[in-house]
């Protein structure tokens, strides 16, 4: 996408699929790849990732 703008160092963008991957452990809420429209109107590539660690289940001794 030439004009698709975001971050211009490399450390800073994900391929696609990416987040997903790195999330695998995660519960994921939620993931949006994809472009969108700058405040300026131009296109941007734009990925978000909502997600929070696993809840576990602890079998507490009782009182």
């Amino acid at each position: 996408y030439p004009d698709v703008v975001g971050p211009a160092n490399p450390a800073f963008r994900v391929a696609s699929g990416d987040l997903a991957e790195l999330a695998q452990a995660l519960d994921v809420e939620a993931l949006h790849e994809g472009l969108v429209d700058d405040p300026d109107g131009r296109t941007a590539a734009l990925a978000r990732l909502v997600a929070r660690k696993p809840l576990q289940s602890v079998d507490a001794p009782r009182a």
